[in-house]
């Protein structure tokens, strides 16, 4: 026991005391966060609003609606009906991204008939110079960029040549033009 009175041996005897019975010597402690939220942009629908349509010629009779095909005024209804080689009809429209994400947009063409489809040719923004919708399965080589809630200019006609020959008379061509549009990557 003598060896315990001396001041060394009697303080590592209290400190081992105290860790055994869980007191341990403080420490100064912080915390720092993060707190976050994520949320999706969105892109379209897409919707159409006719600027104008016009045609050319002294038989044919052009027309333009817009339709709904999966959304409200997607759809550009283009008909040309009693059409002589050199007619040709077009029309002009706005095409507006209601959401709010900016993208592209592409197209394509895809066509269904006889003689009459080989002869006419489509054109637009993206397909400019025009393609023989008989070709079928074209794609538009060009693309565009469309703000987040906001709206392109886009226009385009069909023409039956003025070199058209029999092939396409009295037929009927029916064509679809698809645009597509992507944001992000």
């Amino acid at each position: 026991m003598a060896a315990l009175r001396t001041p060394t041996a009697l303080l590592a005897v209290i400190v081992a005391g105290l860790a055994v019975a869980g007191v341990g010597f403080a420490a100064f402690s912080a915390n720092a966060y993060v707190n976050g939220t994520a949320t999706a942009g969105t892109f379209g629908p897409f919707s159409w609003s006719l600027a104008s349509s016009h045609g050319y010629g002294t038989y044919d009779h052009c027309g333009v609606s817009i339709t709904e095909t999966n959304a409200p005024a997607d759809t550009i209804e283009l008909t040309a009906s009693n059409l002589a080689p050199g007619d040709f009809c077009g029309y002009s429209a706005d095409l507006s991204n209601a959401g709010s994400l900016p993208g592209t947009i592409s197209e394509s063409l895809s066509a269904s008939g006889g003689g009459l489809c080989g002869e006419l040719i489509y054109s637009d923004n993206g397909f400019t110079p025009g393609v023989t919708i008989g070709s079928g399965g074209e794609t538009g080589a060009t693309s565009y960029p469309i703000p987040g809630e906001g709206t392109i200019s886009w226009g385009g006609t069909l023409l039956l040549p003025s070199g058209a020959g029999n092939a396409g008379e009295g037929g009927t061509c029916t064509f679809s033009v698809t645009v597509t549009g992507v944001a992000g990557t």
